[in-house]
């Protein structure tokens, strides 16, 4: 039986001397150094990055605080924007009286008081009389015509005396005089006191129409 070659060649293979090389065991600590290294560098390069993320990260913080010192310095100008519109009327609250209101109200009633007192004593006086039969007598004379004069009619005691008037005064604190002439010319005074007083006007043909016609003089201190 003829050998097959291949089975020859088996039989030589395993009586040769087996090749080791001496170099792999560099070569892989190499490729182990190479990828130690590249692990290396890609750890280098995220902490860089790291660092990047950080130093922007600052960055903004400081932006924050500049924003936020921007807006207090705003708040700053506001206040003192409002603080001068508030300047002159600052003045007046220091510089016033607190108690000024009160002495104002005070002097307002004091001032009342016054005038009501001034009104009182003008009410039971001789001279606020006579202002007030001025008063009446002026509305009376208003409505007479050229030919008639002011009269006064008195009735005392059942008597009647009648005579036109030409003055009327006042001597205080209670006197009222009265001043005129009868229908025949005579001469008229007439006292009274202020709280007596009893006439009646009436209307009187003047005696001198040629004459121009005088009004009732009134005479108060």
């Amino acid at each position: 039986m003829t050998e097959h070659p291949a089975d020859n060649l088996q039989r030589v293979a395993a009586h040769l001397p087996t090749f080791r090389d001496p170099l792999g065991p560099a070569f892989r600590r190499m490729e182990e150094l190479n990828a130690s290294l590249t692990r290396m560098a890609e750890v280098h390069n995220g902490l860089g990055h790291l660092a990047g993320i950080e130093k922007s990260i600052a960055r903004m913080a400081g932006i924050e605080k500049s924003i936020g010192q921007m807006a207090g310095m705003q708040n700053v100008i506001a206040q003192t924007a409002r603080l001068a519109d508030y300047a002159p009327r600052i003045q007046d609250f220091v510089l016033r009286d607190p108690l000024a209101d009160f002495h104002q109200e005070m002097a307002k009633l004091w001032e009342e008081r016054a005038r009501a007192a001034a009104e009182a004593r003008e009410a039971h006086s001789a001279a606020g009389c006579v202002r007030r039969l001025e008063a009446e007598i002026r509305l009376f004379e208003s409505q007479l015509d050229a030919a008639q004069d002011v009269g006064i009619r008195l009735v005392n005691f059942g008597s009647e005396i009648t005579f036109h008037v030409t003055d009327i005064g006042s001597v205080e604190p209670d006197l009222i005089i009265f001043s005129g002439k009868t229908q025949a010319g005579a001469p008229v005074r007439l006292l009274q006191h202020r709280n007596q007083i009893d006439f009646l006007l009436t209307t009187l043909e003047r005696s001198d129409p040629d004459q121009p016609k005088r009004p009732v003089g009134f005479h108060h201190q």
